[in-house]
């Protein structure tokens, strides 16, 4: 898998899990570790999906990766494609970092909230996100879903 770092271009997954390695022995900050998507409808769906870690008062860094597919108009299926594309980057990440004895947990921020019409749905995505051993984070916690990925959808 090919990520986009701001900052460095374009990546494999290997060299961000070094890149994180560094970051994270650079300083004794406690260390979160996310993944979210979000995406936008055009004339197609556009996803991305960001991996961002953050040394917890010192800011930090994201890594993403974008795919368009064809239009997908219903919510709940948008919904599934997106936490799909979130479990399958935290799957692939987790064994990489494991192989390069990075030993943090996931979190999954799902683009979903508890006033919106998304609600409905909450139950089911968090459980699904629980069961493959991943904790999740929803509206107002899921910076990464509706803030860094909401923006590069645009």
């Amino acid at each position: 898998m090919w990520m986009i770092s701001p900052s460095k271009g374009r990546m494999s997954l290997e060299d961000v899990v070094l890149d994180m390695k560094q970051y994270i022995e650079e300083s004794d900050c406690p260390i979160e570790i996310v993944v979210g998507s979000d995406s936008q409808n055009t004339n197609q769906t556009k996803f991305v999906t960001v991996l961002a870690i953050r040394r917890l008062g010192q800011g930090g860094r994201f890594f993403y990766v974008v795919e368009y597919h064809k239009l997908v108009t219903n919510l709940r299926q948008k919904i599934y494609q997106e936490t799909q594309m979130t479990l399958q980057l935290a799957n692939e990440l987790t064994n990489i970092m494991i192989e390069n004895d990075i030993l943090y947990d996931v979190i999954i921020h799902l683009d979903l909230g508890k006033y919106g019409k998304t609600k409905e749905m909450i139950s089911e995505i968090t459980g699904w996100v629980t069961e493959m051993g991943y904790a999740s984070r929803i509206k107002p916690e899921c910076w990464c879903a509706f803030a860094i990925a909401n923006y590069l959808t645009k």
